[in-house]
């Protein structure tokens, strides 16, 4: 099946999203290459597609439209991309300045039913779907998955939610899982297993000291195992003008909290101390007596009188006095 997705203008009825009126906060409807649906009788544009580049109530009348009849418990429907296009185009006529409407159809699409049953397949799946979403550079692989004992009837139209938001699990975990019954009540069971998270991440490619410079050639990106990386990885750009803030080994990722940018204001260096408000500034020099990065307090010896004071460091040998 080929794979890449293509760019559908629909020349009977829907052109170029540029122009900028009427309808002009529609840009784009992206259709998934599959879905995977509850017990809802009809499909919805809002079950197959995401909707983007709309912030009115249009965005909410389009996704209540009805598409197809949803398929039937463990069933599968298929779509061509031409196929899906007709059905949308006479779904969308209604709407003023539908031209407007720019439709991203992959070559199929297919629409299943998740099973009223918990299936080990479709649960894995929905979860897998879940964490990506959460993050998407990282790479995921579920072990020893455990689906609960479901002591009601789930034939029907009974159906289930994994309620994975504001959790981040890793190792082994616990996570709710909602059955909702075709009378409106819903019980949560709990789904057990062991997650392992893998990520693109900056390897030392060599020992580096505490307050060494970090430069390119320090370090790769590659990856690794962070199920059990208790902080965040640093970025590209973390990694910019930034010094060890602890010794570092060969082989060790590098995190957040292990690196830091660079002091602005050293000890024992001459620093420029000044205060003022709009259209004055007054300053005198002094000598720092301690090292600070930007944003910290720093203690200062004024040279003329040789008191100290306190002030911020806000750039390279400059203290303000607030």
């Amino acid at each position: 099946m080929i794979k890449l997705f293509v760019l559908i203008l629909l020349s009977a009825g829907f052109a170029s999203a540029e122009s900028q009126t009427g309808f002009e906060s529609i840009r784009r409807i992206s259709v998934r290459s599959e879905s995977r649906v509850g017990n809802s009788k009809m499909i919805h544009i809002d079950d197959v597609a995401e909707l983007t580049g709309c912030e009115t109530e249009d965005l909410v009348n389009l996704k209540l439209i009805d598409l197809v009849e949803a398929p039937k418990s463990g069933e599968r429907r298929r779509f061509t991309n031409i196929g899906f296009a007709q059905i949308l185009r006479s779904k969308l006529k209604n709407f003023d300045e539908a031209n407007k409407i720019v439709l991203n159809i992959p070559s199929e699409v297919l629409i299943i039913r998740k099973s009223a049953r918990l299936e080990t397949s479709e649960i894995e799946a929905e979860l897998l779907s879940k964490l990506k979403s959460q993050c998407v550079t990282c790479e995921y692989e579920i072990s020893s998955l455990v689906l609960p004992i479901v002591n009601q009837d789930l034939s029907g139209a009974a159906s289930w939610k994994i309620k994975i938001e504001n959790l981040n699990p890793k190792g082994s975990f616990s996570i709710p899982l909602e059955v909702s019954n075709e009378d409106g009540t819903k019980r949560v069971y709990w789904l057990g297993g062991s997650l392992t998270v893998r990520k693109n991440v900056p390897v030392a490619k060599h020992n580096l000291t505490s307050g060494e410079n970090v430069k390119e050639d320090d370090f790769n990106f590659e990856k690794k195992d962070i199920t059990y990386l208790n902080e965040p990885s640093a970025t590209q750009e973390d990694l910019k003008s930034a010094v060890a803030g602890r010794n570092l080994q060969a082989g060790q990722i590098i995190s957040v909290s292990s690196i830091r940018k660079p002091s602005i204001v050293r000890v024992g260096e001459n620093v420029k101390v000044f205060m003022g408000e709009d259209g004055w500034q007054v300053s005198i020099d002094g000598i720092a007596q301690q090292n600070a990065y930007k944003g910290d307090l720093v203690k200062v010896k004024i040279l003329r009188t040789q008191k100290t004071i306190s002030g911020i460091a806000t750039d390279k040998g400059m203290v303000e006095i607030r």
